[in-house]
């Protein structure tokens, strides 16, 4: 499958020509590390535990994983950005 195709069904987060790999690389490791690292956890380890469950125990796995992320700092910082239209500066709490 070409690249555009697999990047449409939502196989690849993005294109990246090979002269540009290292640069993009370095900008979106940038990006992840100043996002809400409390989620990135959350959204791996939910990730490795929902791998071996059923259908309904992911989903009630999921609900009560974003229930504890919406107790961190991370999260209202996130709600007040979005409600001024602004970008959030997560601080990892």
């Amino acid at each position: 499958m070409p690249g555009e195709e697999a990047l449409a069904w939502g196989f690849y987060n993005r294109l990246v020509e090979p002269e540009a790999l290292s640069a993009a690389a370095i900008d979106w490791a940038a990006e992840l590390a100043a996002g809400p690292s409390f989620g990135h956890a959350m959204t791996k380890r939910m990730l490795h535990q929902e791998w071996s469950m059923g259908v309904d125990e992911a989903i009630e796995s999921e609900a009560q994983a974003q229930a504890i992320c919406m107790m961190t700092q991370d999260f209202h910082r996130a709600y007040h950005a979005f409600v001024a239209k602004q970008k959030p500066a997560f601080e990892g709490d």
